[in-house]
């Protein structure tokens, strides 16, 4: 733990009754995602949806909600959920941002910082911060020859952002202060993959390269600041090279614990990406991946 390659997510506000440690040396664990869409103003079914992931073993779950009585349903997710509970913080400050001043590029760096540690007070216990985009990578995007570009949505509202107001990630210039409620808190941060490929064609990329060569400076911040952190990987990719991406990412973070978005391993899979995913998921856990993050499904409105 102190070396990094091992982290055990847990709030000091909030009660884990089943804690778990993910890294080297452990269980690759599960990470199931819910929330509710935009407009969508009732919750329990997604509150079902997360005690449904947790007693057929989902070992984590993240509240991704975009719409909606944000902060009640994750209070009431807290409270009912008995493993670590993760959000990203990006996703309530821009719909803070656009509800308040109808522009995205309104999103201060007060209102994501807000954000941040009112969740933290709330207990959530790790949280996704998209700290390694630059701005000079989301300029050139365009040129760089992928077929998708951005398929994170914290990515895409950061690039948003940056491109509206020309102005550096305001997470990565603020990651010091981040830190220090993360301390504060002893959260635990997932440092994300904005930039991860969207399609097998962009796999394992310039753009996907060097946003991890950003995020192992800031893996190697946090632990100075004794902040616990992950590393998250990439998405859609071949199976062949799943092993030599974890191999690549690990070694670029010194073993820290890999968080695997999927990995989609067919691109031509649309309505079968639980099975694509769960062949990705299982190649990758076999090659060394510590944490896989699956979605469940958006209800029809």
């Amino acid at each position: 733990i102190l070396s990094g390659q091992v982290i055990i997510p847990k709030n000091k506000h909030h009660e884990v009754k089943k804690p778990c440690g993910i890294g080297d040396g452990t269980l690759t664990k599960v990470d199931a995602n819910y929330g509710t869409g935009w407009g969508q103003e009732t919750f329990e079914n997604e509150l079902k949806k997360m005690d449904t992931a947790i007693k057929y073993g989902a070992d984590v779950v993240m509240d991704l909600s975009l719409g909606g009585k944000l902060d009640k349903l994750r209070k009431t997710g807290l409270k009912r959920s008995p493993v670590p509970f993760g959000t990203v913080p990006i996703y309530q400050a821009a719909i803070t941002a656009i509800t308040e001043a109808k522009n995205i590029a309104d999103m201060t760096p007060e209102i994501i910082l807000e954000t941040i540690e009112k969740q933290a007070k709330q207990g959530v216990d790790f949280m996704t911060i998209h700290a390694g985009i630059l701005y000079d990578v989301v300029k050139n995007l365009k040129k760089s020859g992928r077929l998708t570009g951005i398929c994170s949505r914290g990515g895409s509202l950061l690039a948003e952002y940056m491109l509206l107001n020309k102005e550096e990630n305001p997470l990565l210039e603020n990651f010091d202060k981040i830190l220090e409620i993360a301390y504060k808190y002893d959260i635990t941060l997932s440092l994300g993959s904005a930039l991860r490929s969207g399609a097998i064609h962009d796999s394992t990329d310039i753009t996907q390269v060097g946003e991890t060569i950003v995020t192992s400076k800031l893996h190697k911040e946090a632990l100075k600041a004794n902040v616990q952190n992950m590393i998250e990987g990439p998405g859609h990719m071949v199976m062949s090279d799943i092993s030599t991406n974890v191999k690549l990412i690990k070694k670029m973070t010194d073993g820290a614990p890999l968080y695997f978005l999927g990995p989609i391993v067919l691109d031509v899979a649309v309505g079968y990406d639980n099975i694509v995913a769960a062949i990705g998921g299982a190649t990758a856990a076999h090659a060394g991946t510590n944490l896989l993050c699956y979605v469940t499904p958006v209800e029809d409105r």
